[in-house]
């Protein structure tokens, strides 16, 4: 029998008959191991790669569906992500396992012995794809074992043998050969023989009847018929037993005369089925390196390369030690970074890379859709973290790399998920921006820009990468601080810069498919792809779909008689200005809040074009965050939070979320700052202990020590219980139980403390300040309530309330206007001399001295509104600058030199309070 692929070089196997030769691909390995069933055959190869051929209608050659018989060897694809290292065949099934202790089994299995059990739906009599045996394999990970060897009798039994030489068994036990009683068979394995000094299984054979076990002393155990596993079925021979062979009714040892110990210290050596097939060690690696440096012959290395990478199982324990691959399947970043390094700049290696690559990519998209762990995703991050894709130039590298993507098509989102933690857990941060996540975010703008929304839709690029994108921004959150991988390493700067009539195709079809109609590719629905100016628009866009429908509301019942403005219009008296807006605030409709905002102060003349309306946020802010009042307690870094001692702060509240939500639709900064752990509480965001740590460290810091405490005596160490102190209004001292009853007689553990830590924060986000939260979410969300709210990271709506923090400068020069002064001004020219040279926070103080804000709008200075305005205010003096904060408007006198401008505006800036000086 031959396989029609075969490449010139080859390695055979000759059985049958008539004796011909299988002749397997030199980057498929050469055959190790050969078993047999009735009517057919199994191979594995020293890559770990699985072929069969022969009879197959029951499923016996692990072809799927296709139960034909086959007469040229046929891969059994399904294991392809799979370095299997021992097989063996019953009559008609075939069990097998990984390097790294994955049982699988298929085939017949009329008495249970595929071991997967009965499946809830009766005893399941085929399985035609290889069947992984995740939850034996569980409970042995429990046990810190897992499966090293396997033998399937010739007839309808399975057996496994642990790394610790534990014996588990499954299928037919008529006579008793697996377990006493009266079950005829077993449907998935159970132990047989528990590890212990001198029990341990080392190998196992079976007659018609009986199984026969040698253990680590050297003698054999055996059980089944006319045998109960309760006696002592012990049979030591005259000297050392070295191995054991049974047929139908008989059974026979190889001894040793020796008159050394039977008892012998177990090691891994004594296994050579494991040693089979090998992963590529970090020593063969580097000793190939070597001696192709110092020969200058890279032959031998581009062989090794293009063997490694042609086989996704070889790269799936890569560099993994032998004795501990079972263990832990990690990533090993630096020693993959190694190998793609040690060749960087070697022409002849460009081959071996890019044709195993091409292997690679075509072995996995055969199984992509059936892959499901960590372990048979570690080629796919392997190929992903080669730095030849970084390229930008079009050619054979940069198409590969899309085809690699394009696997992210065929992986199901189970897969993409694991996939994308896998990432976050196992590569270096600045390699996951800098890698992963730049290139292929640079890889979608480049396809967007080619194939525009084709490259979104089923099957295209474009939609692969938004994808695992997707998965990648959700998986950040699981394994980094906000902000340690910013929001801005995802945007992409060709969907971000899309046209206003484009984004409000792109809501509507989002709103649409969010109601149940339609599946079309929004980047609404991928909004992490859109820069927090682009978010922004889309916010405006509908907020102004919102505002006309009111507009257009209050004109109708115009027409029909209701006086109605288009606007919001307020009247406000400087002198009552929070007790007026309290007032205002709680006569107001939803909307009324939608229309746009036009503020008037009582009794004075002018036109609200923007200015009054920001003066009157920034006097409301100022007023409303009074220390007088108690309703706000400073945490952290100058942000406020709720205070428990507020009396009757809930109107409070409700305004500060109407007045956020207000600044938010009216293109307003406000100059304060909240916690995180606020906008993430109004995105529904569970907030975490982490959280806790910017409003009061204090508790943060008890709460980690005893969630991190290592020992088992936390009830002697902390003396806590589930009942917790705090301070109320006045000081007083109140109680709150975590449990809802009996907290204060439940002791905090090392089994609970975990809970305890949980359920404490829990009550300080959720009970502590329900009240509170409640009215200022209600007044945020009675302007704040549409679909584009959604679009927002916890980090953007707090950038979109409070503005940014990073200040470019240069940015506010682009965009600056002037009046009475000439761009090329000395004065003008020795302004920005100057600013450029500040520090961030005297930046900061001439930011909120001209704008009333220490902040950016969102996206960045070069979005200010109104520009920022440098007026000349007459010839030079000894007056200091002063400034219209309404309209961004710094007055400058044109100072006699660069060092007296930069005297007085410092002058200015740090000794300035409230809004400038006027």
């Amino acid at each position: 029998m031959e396989n029609a692929n075969a490449s010139e070089e080859t390695f055979d196997c000759k059985f049958g008959r008539s004796p011909r030769a299988i002749k397997l691909k030199v980057h498929d390995g050469r055959p190790v191991q050969v078993r047999c069933g009735a009517h057919f055959t199994v191979i594995l190869s020293s890559l770990g790669l699985v072929w069969t051929c022969g009879k197959g209608t029951g499923g016996q050659l692990g072809l799927g569906s296709d139960l034909e018989n086959k007469n040229t060897v046929q891969h059994v694809q399904s294991l392809t992500m799979n370095a299997i290292s021992d097989i063996d065949c019953g009559k008609d099934h075939v069990v097998c396992v990984s390097l790294s202790g994955r049982p699988f089994s298929w085939g017949r299995n009329h008495w249970g012995q595929l071991g997967i059990g009965d499946e809830g739906l009766g005893h399941v009599l085929m399985k035609g794809n290889p069947q992984y045996l995740d939850t034996f394999r569980n409970s042995l990970k429990e046990l810190g074992d897992y499966v090293l060897s396997v033998v399937a009798d010739g007839s309808d039994r399975s057996y496994f043998i642990t790394f610790r030489g534990g014996l588990y068994g499954c299928g037919a036990n008529t006579f008793g050969q697996i377990s006493p009683g009266s079950n005829a068979y077993i449907a998935a394995p159970i132990q047989m023989v528990h590890p212990s000094l001198g029990t341990a299984v080392e190998h196992i054979t079976c007659s018609t009847n009986h199984t026969y076990v040698l253990t680590e002393r050297r003698q054999i155990k055996y059980y089944g018929l006319e045998q109960g596993w309760n006696q002592d079925n012990e049979f030591a021979g005259p000297g050392q037993i070295k191995d054991i062979a049974a047929g139908e009714n008989s059974v026979y040892a190889i001894v040793e005369k020796s008159e050394r110990s039977n008892s012998i210290k177990r090691t891994a050596s004594m296994f050579p089925k494991s040693k089979l097939v090998k992963p590529l060690s970090k020593s063969t690696f580097r000793g190939v390196l070597e001696n192709c440096k110092l020969t200058g012959n890279f032959e031998p290395a581009e062989e090794q390369i293009l063997i490694l990478f042609s086989n996704p199982a070889a790269l799936n324990v890569l560099f993994v030690n032998n004795a501990l691959v079972a263990q832990s399947v990690s990533l090993g970043y630096s020693a993959v970074a190694e190998l793609y390094t040690s060749y960087a700049g070697v022409a002849e290696m460009d081959d071996a890379f890019y044709d195993g690559t091409h292997n690679a990519i075509l072995r996995i998209s055969s199984v992509a859709s059936l892959l499901k762990s960590q372990e048979e995703l570690r080629c796919v991050l392997i190929l992903l973290l080669n730095p030849a894709f970084l390229t930008r130039v079009p050619g054979r590298t940069l198409n590969q790399y899309i085809d690699l993507v394009n696997l992210f098509l065929l992986l199901k989102k189970p897969a993409l998920e694991k996939l994308a933690c896998f990432v976050m857990e196992a590569v270096p941060k600045e390699v996951i921006i800098a890698q992963i996540v730049e290139p292929l975010v640079w890889l979608l703008d480049n396809e967007l820009k080619l194939a525009g929304r084709s490259s979104t839709a089923e099957g295209g690029t474009g939609l692969a990468l938004a994808k695992f994108l997707k998965c990648l921004h959700s998986a950040r959150a699981r394994f980094f601080e906000p902000g340690e991988i910013s929001d801005s390493s995802f945007y992409c700067g060709f969907a971000s810069n899309m046209s206003n009539e484009y984004f409000i195709k792109d809501y509507w079809a989002w709103v649409t498919e969010e109601e149940g109609h339609g599946t079309t590719f929004t980047f609404c629905k991928h909004s992490f792809l859109l820069s927090a100016g682009a978010k922004r628009r889309i916010l405006a866009l509908e907020s102004t779909i919102r505002m006309k429908q009111s507009m257009q509301n209050a004109m109708y019942r115009t027409a029909f008689g209701a006086q109605e403005s288009p606007y919001l219009g307020i009247t406000i008296r400087r002198a009552n200005l929070l007790a007026d807006s309290i007032s205002i605030a709680g006569k107001l409709r939803p909307g009324d809040l939608r229309k746009p905002l036009k503020v008037r102060f009582h009794q004075e003349d002018g036109v609200d074009a923007g200015g009054v309306k920001r003066e009157y946020f920034s006097l409301l802010v100022v007023e409303l965050f009074n220390p007088d009042y108690g309703n706000w307690k400073v945490v952290g870094d100058n942000a406020y939070w709720f205070s428990s001692q507020s009396l009757d702060g809930d109107k409070i509240y409700y305004l500060v979320g109407l007045l956020a939500g207000l600044a938010i639709y009216n293109d307003v900064i406000l100059d304060l700052h909240f916690p995180l752990a606020l906008y993430r509480r109004l995105l529904g965001v569970k907030n975490t202990l982490e959280d806790l740590k910017e409003i009061d460290e204090t508790i943060y810091s008890s709460l980690k020590q005893i969630k991190e405490y290592p020992g088992d005596d936390a009830e002697d160490v902390f003396c806590l219980d589930f009942e917790i102190s705090y301070s109320g209004i006045g000081g007083e001292e109140l109680k709150h139980d975590l449990l809802g009853a009996n907290g204060a007689g439940t002791a905090v553990t090392s089994g609970n403390k975990g809970t305890y830590v949980d359920l404490y924060v829990e009550w300080f986000f959720e009970r502590s300040i329900e009240g509170s939260f409640k009215a200022f979410a209600t007044g945020f969300l009675r302007v704040v309530d549409g679909r584009a709210l959604h679009l927002f990271t916890p980090l953007e709506l707090e950038q979109l309330v409070e503005g940014e923090t990073r200040l470019n400068f240069y940015e506010l020069e682009k965009g600056a206007e002037y009046e009475g002064f000439t761009e090329s001004h000395h004065s003008v020219l020795e302004f920005w001399s100057v600013v450029h040279t500040f520090s961030y926070e005297q930046k900061q103080k001439l930011l909120r001295f001209a704008t009333g804000s220490g902040r950016a709008p969102i996206g960045g200075l070069s979005n200010l509104l109104p520009k920022f305005k440098l007026q000349r205010n007459g010839p030079d003096s000894e007056s200091l600058p002063s400034a219209a904060t309404c309209f961004s408007t710094l007055l400058l006198p044109e100072y006699s030199s660069r060092e007296k401008l930069r005297a007085k505006l410092l002058l200015a800036i740090e000794n300035a309070s409230g809004f400038g000086l006027q």
